[in-house]
């Protein structure tokens, strides 16, 4: 505490010029602070969205269905395993014998990645494994959807690079002819299908999802051509939802710039 109280604060000793600062950082943390707000207003719009868009349990048609498509008729509803053939990702072992910085190595894709990921959108990579390593792992193509299954399980993520997953991934193949790729997407992240993950699961807790598991859920799905207009819905306000992401961080950056410029270095103030 003694310490603490010793720290040398720089302060401008003019009080007008202290006010000037305030204000000018105030005024900026309430421009951070809306623009949050309406970020969260524009998930919950995709949230309630995605909830009218597809039919809920014990619904055969959703609550909003475009004009064009009033009179389809009912949604179809069939096991996961109807429609789409999962592939589980392999890993070389001991992996820490595979991983390489040099430039013949492969992108190794794993659960972590997906921190970095936009609108489930895998687009990097923090390692690398060789082109031995490669060949005892399962190779994953650009546009190909991939669902964890350990983790942040029952996710499923779209990749923008090729490369090789592990045993923590399946990768969706064999679904073309039923499913729109960008629809199938936000259907398998909605909670209509999360729930069933954890509902399926023992005791509803679980941090790994088998290949059963997703087989035994249920997929709705409609005419791909409905489908379609659905998934550019949800994607086109997916991207609002991003440019208001990347808007906040801008503002946060330029907080940040300014407070480094407003006031002096302390240690240079102390020197």
């Amino acid at each position: 505490k003694g310490a603490f109280l010793k720290i040398k604060v720089p302060l401008p000793k003019n009080p007008i010029e202290q006010q000037k600062i305030a204000a000018c950082l105030s005024s900026l943390d309430d421009v951070i602070t809306a623009e949050s707000k309406k970020l969260e207003v524009l998930k919950e719009h995709k949230k309630g969205l995605l909830q009218n868009l597809f039919p809920q349990e014990g619904e055969t048609v959703p609550k909003l269905r475009f004009k064009e498509f009033e009179n389809s008729g009912e949604w179809v509803f069939d096991a996961f395993s109807e429609y789409i053939k999962l592939y589980r990702g392999s890993s070389p072992r001991p992996i820490q014998n595979y991983f390489t910085t040099d430039e013949s190595g492969a992108n190794w894709i794993k659960i972590g990645d997906t921190k970095n990921a936009d609108n489930f959108l895998i687009k990097q990579v923090e390692e690398r494994i060789t082109p031995e390593g490669a060949k005892k792992s399962r190779k994953v193509e650009v546009g190909e959807l991939i669902l964890a299954n350990s983790m942040s399980f029952g996710k499923t993520y779209q990749l923008a690079i090729e490369g090789y997953i592990y045993d923590g991934w399946f990768v969706l193949r064999e679904y073309e002819k039923q499913f729109d790729k960008e629809f199938l997407l936000q259907l398998l992240n909605s909670d209509y299908m999360q729930n069933q993950y954890k509902k399926l699961s023992t005791g509803g807790i679980v941090q790994n999802i088998s290949s059963d598991i997703v087989y035994n859920t249920v997929l709705p799905h409609t005419s791909v051509y409905e489908q379609k207009r659905i998934a550019a819905c949800l994607s086109s306000l997916d991207e609002i939802i991003s440019a208001q992401s990347q808007k906040i961080e801008t503002l946060k950056l330029h907080k940040k710039g300014l407070l480094q410029g407003l006031f002096p270095d302390i240690n240079e103030h102390n020197g």
